[in-house]
C-alpha cells in the first residue's frame, strides 16, 4: 500500500511535490487525471490523497465524491482555485 496518492497534472510540480514526501518517508503513487485517481482507487488503497481540482477528463471535486462512496481516507485539496464557491465545495 502507497502511503499517498497524488492527483496533479502539471508534471513539474507532482515532481516537486513528491521529491519532498519521499525525503520524508513517504511512498508516493502519482497519476495525472482524475479518471486514473478513480481506478486506481478502485484497485488499491492510500492512507491520503492530495487532490488537485483542475484535471483533465474529471474535475477533482468529481474524484473527491466518486472515492468518497467507496473510501474513508482524508483528501487534501490542492488548488490554485481562491473563489468563495470552490473552498466551500472542497
Amino acid at each position: 500500500m502507497n502511503d499517498i496518492l497524488l492527483v496533479e497534472d502539471n508534471e513539474e510540480l507532482a515532481e516537486l511535490i513528491m521529491a519532498f514526501l519521499r525525503r520524508d518517508g513517504y511512498t508516493v503513487c502519482w497519476v495525472t487525471t482524475g479518471k486514473g485517481a478513480v481506478s486506481y482507487m478502485e484497485n488499491h488503497s492510500v492512507r491520503l490523497m492530495l487532490l488537485d481540482i483542475m484535471l483533465p477528463e474529471m474535475d477533482g471535486f468529481a474524484v473527491c465524491r466518486a472515492v468518497r462512496k467507496q473510501h474513508n481516507l482524508p483528501i487534501l485539496i490542492m488548488s490554485a482555485r481562491s473563489g468563495r464557491e470552490d473552498k466551500l465545495s472542497g
